[in-house]
C-alpha cells in the first residue's frame, strides 16, 4: 500500500501547483517571506541581529510545517476524501499516510529553500543529516493525531471552524519565532508542557547543525506510542460509522 500513498500525496502536490511557475516552491516562498517579517519585527524586539534570528525563526516554521501545522491541516483529511472513502474499499490510514508523505515532499523543498537563502544573510547552513530521520519520525508521529482530527471533523462539522479559527493561538504559543531563553518563572510551563516544542525541536536542531536533546527523543516516543495506540484503537470502533460521516 506504499506506492498507494506515495501516488496518492504526488498527485495531491501536482493538482495543488499546476499550471502554476514555481510549482511547490510557493509554498516555501511564503515560509520564508513569513519568517524574514516575523524575523525582522522581533528581532527588533528582541535586540537580535537579523542573520542570528532569521535561521532559528525558519528552521522553526519548516519544522512547524512537518508537525503541528500538519495536524492542523487535517480537520478536512477525511472529507476531502469522501470520494474515495465512499466508492473505493481502501484501508482508511491510507489518508494519514499520504497526508504524511505530502509534507515530507513539502519539506524537501523548504529546506533547499533554506539552504539557499541562508547564505543571502550571512549564514553558512551546516545541516545535520539526521535531519532526514528526525523529519520523517515526526510526520509520522503527527499521522495519527491528524487522523482523529480528520474523525472528529467529519463528525462534527463545527470542529472545522473551531480548528481553522483559534489554530494560530496554538501557533503563537509554541516557541516557533521565540527564544525560550526570554521565559522565566511559572510562565515557561507554557513550553515545558507542550509536546509540540520537542518536536520542532526534533527537526530544527538539525537543520541548524545540532542535535536533539534526550527529552526531544524521550517525548517523541512517548508521542508516537501514545498517538497511535489511541488511533488505531479509535479506528477500530468507529470504522463501520466513516463512510456516513463524510
Amino acid at each position: 500500500m506504499r506506492e498507494v500513498w506515495s501516488y496518492l500525496a504526488l498527485t495531491e502536490v501536482a493538482q495543488r501547483y499546476r499550471q502554476t511557475l514555481l510549482g511547490p516552491l510557493w509554498n516555501s516562498a511564503y515560509l520564508l517571506g513569513q519568517a524574514i517579517a516575523l524575523s525582522v519585527v522581533f528581532g527588533a524586539v528582541f535586540k537580535s541581529p537579523l542573520a542570528n534570528i532569521l535561521p532559528y525563526i525558519l528552521a522553526g516554521m519548516t519544522a512547524w510545517m512537518v508537525g503541528p501545522a500538519s495536524i492542523i491541516d487535517s480537520s478536512g483529511l477525511l472529507l476531502s476524501a469522501s470520494g474515495i472513502i465512499r466508492n473505493q474499499n481502501m484501508p482508511y490510514l491510507i489518508h494519514a499516510f499520504r497526508a504524511a508523505m505530502r509534507n515530507l515532499i513539502l519539506f524537501l523543498h523548504n529546506v533547499l529553500a533554506f539552504i539557499l537563502i541562508m547564505p543571502f544573510f550571512h549564514h553558512m547552513p551546516i545541516i545535520n543529516p539526521i535531519v532526514v530521520v528526525t523529519a520523517i519520525l515526526v510526520a509520522m508521529c503527527c499521522a495519527p493525531f491528524g487522523f482523529l482530527l480528520g474523525m472528529l471533523c467529519a463528525r462534527f462539522r463545527d470542529f472545522v471552524q473551531l480548528v481553522q479559527n483559534f489554530s494560530p493561538i496554538i501557533f503563537f504559543v509554541t516557541p516557533v519565532f521565540w527564544v525560550t531563553d526570554t521565559v522565566s518563572g511559572p510562565r515557561r510551563a507554557i513550553f515545558a508542557y507542550n509536546p509540540f516544542y520537542y518536536l520542532i525541536n526534533m527537526i530544527r536542531k538539525p537543520l541548524l547543525g545540532g542535535w536533539p536533546d534526550p527529552i526531544d527523543w524521550t517525548v517523541l516516543a512517548i508521542t508516537f506510542v501514545a498517538g497511535w495506540s489511541f488511533c488505531l484503537l479509535m479506528l477500530n470502533w468507529l470504522r463501520p460509522r466513516i463512510p456516513y460521516w463524510v
